[in-house]
């Protein structure tokens, strides 16, 4: 007799295994996951990081409650060297950007945080910094190598998604082929930007998110950054360095433009090598927030716009998809919810419109 799901989360991020194991292990669902296979050649299409750019208290207000959760979470799956801590940079290139800096910054002091004015080591009078303290941001490969354990225990079944076909119904339902058989699934939620693309029209992703292109590229080791992770605001660009490592550069666009944002960004920083890169695909909201639930004209649920923060909401969502949130996630997520449209004013996120740049 086939295996029947609650639950199917699809994706493949970090994101995805905490939320998939918290939808089985705590809210007593049937859960199964499908996912990309690991792999240690895989270059990182994304970072999870526990503070970011943010301009609405709410938001704020959630992630500094999930957090801790996440934190100890994370602990339980990869042990505790699976989290840095470390005090990242954001900077600020036009007046925009130093306006939204200064609203991170109060918001942040606001919530508790440590954050002072900085620099980045441009020698640029035109640029403006802020360094947040002691933020958390994971280590992917190490999280690796303890998810699959810790999801076997939390009860959730695995599949690979090269090697299972499935069929998402309107209605949100599902069903999974794979050589052993069919499983049928009550509600399929889709928990990336990859997940999303594969499985939804592009007609119905277009009425909330539009689909960037964006690229990872990855330098030979360094000595030296002013900082071991750096957000460029106006440039879109996010930088992680590791001590006498490469350097980690992820920018909006393709391969050419990707490469001149980050060379731009890094100018001050002398000549760097390029040791790998890949080009993909991501989905961004108009107005800057996470959009949660079906699509309009569908009923299957997405989870996107987090950006490098999704990791630390992971319990606020598993409660809210487990129809158990607090009272300020009921209303957190209710406002963002993906059948709004494209623009909703009421929970809108500052943006700043990256600055042109010529390819190079």
């Amino acid at each position: 007799m086939a295996q029947g799901f609650d639950l199917a989360i699809v994706g493949s991020t970090p994101f995805c295994v905490v939320l998939a194991g918290l939808m089985a292990g705590s809210h007593g669902k049937s859960v199964v996951m499908i996912a990309d296979p690991t792999t240690d050649f895989r270059i990182t299409r994304g970072f999870d990081l526990s503070v970011g750019p943010i301009t609405r208290p709410e938001t704020w207000e959630i992630l500094q409650k999930s957090v801790p959760e996440t934190q100890k979470l994370v602990a339980r799956i990869a042990g505790g060297s699976a989290l840095t801590r470390l005090d990242p940079l954001l900077v600020a290139e036009s007046q925009a950007g130093a306006d939204v800096l200064a609203h991170v910054r109060h918001l942040a002091l606001g919530f508790g945080l440590a954050v002072e004015r900085a620099a980045d080591g441009a020698h640029d009078p035109n640029r403006q910094a802020i360094r947040i303290r002691d933020a958390l941001l994971l280590d992917r490969r190490a999280f690796e190598a303890g998810q699959a354990k810790w999801l076997t225990g939390a009860g959730v079944v695995t599949l690979v998604n090269t090697a299972t076909r499935l069929t998402v119904r309107r209605d949100g339902s599902g069903r999974i082929d794979t050589e052993t058989g069919t499983h049928d699934v009550a509600q399929i939620v889709l928990g990336d930007d990859s997940a999303i693309l594969s499985h939804l029209r592009r007609a119905d992703i277009a009425q909330t998110l539009s689909i960037a292109a964006a690229t990872c590229l990855v330098t030979e080791p360094v000595r030296a950054m002013p900082a071991p992770f750096i957000t460029y605001l106006d440039r879109g660009v996010m930088v992680r360095h590791r001590r006498n490592g490469p350097v980690t550069c992820l920018a909006p666009g393709a391969a050419d433009e990707a490469r001149s944002r980050i060379r731009g960004a890094l100018s001050g920083m002398g000549q760097l090598r390029r040791a790998g890169q890949v080009s993909f695909h991501r989905l961004l909201s108009a107005d800057g927030a996470p959009a949660v639930g079906p699509l309009k004209g569908s009923r299957v649920p997405v989870l996107a716009g987090f950006d490098e923060t999704r990791l630390f909401f992971a319990p606020s969502v598993a409660r809210w998809l487990a129809g158990v949130p607090t009272p300020e996630e009921e209303r957190y997520f209710a406002a963002r919810a993906a059948n709004r449209g494209r623009y909703r004013g009421d929970v809108a996120d500052v943006q700043i419109e990256p600055v042109a740049e010529t390819a190079a």
